[in-house]
């Protein structure tokens, strides 16, 4: 009895999935290009903060109309937190909490998703969906 008791235990245990890994902390270099990114916005820097995006990536015109119009607003303020984050030092995959008030507008949030490639010593945009969390509200 000991012995069926002990093997079903066993057996149990090799049927339960290993624990998740532990993830990697982001690297402070991309958290600090997330920092910047998020303040460079608040402080309504549209070159500085469009400076941070590959001009050939999809939808980057409608991006600079749409961050033009928000900095040209009288108050904005930008506050990401980084959700998920996977790849390596050259390329992430990541999903930023995104919070964004304009104004005296209800703040917006939404995860958006984005992708950063290193470009010599500098991350640089190279995707991000939704564009459209980026319209400013009608006047």
């Amino acid at each position: 009895m000991k012995l069926w008791a002990a093997l079903s235990i066993c057996w149990a245990l090799q049927a339960q999935a290993p624990p998740p890994m532990p993830r990697e902390p982001t690297p402070k270099d991309v958290r600090d290009f997330i920092r910047t990114t998020a303040d460079a916005l608040t402080n309504k820097d549209s070159r500085d903060f469009l400076g941070r995006f590959d001009g050939k990536m999809p939808g980057f015109d409608t991006l600079n109309y749409e961050i033009e119009a928000l900095t040209a607003r009288d108050q904005v303020l930008s506050v990401i937190e980084i959700v998920s984050d996977m790849g390596d030092e050259a390329e992430r995959t990541m999903q930023l909490d995104w919070i964004l008030t304009v104004d005296a507008e209800r703040p917006r949030r939404q995860v958006v998703n984005v992708k950063i490639e290193k470009h010599g010593k500098k991350w640089t945009f190279t995707s991000i969906e939704p564009i459209e969390f980026f319209q400013p509200p009608a006047n």
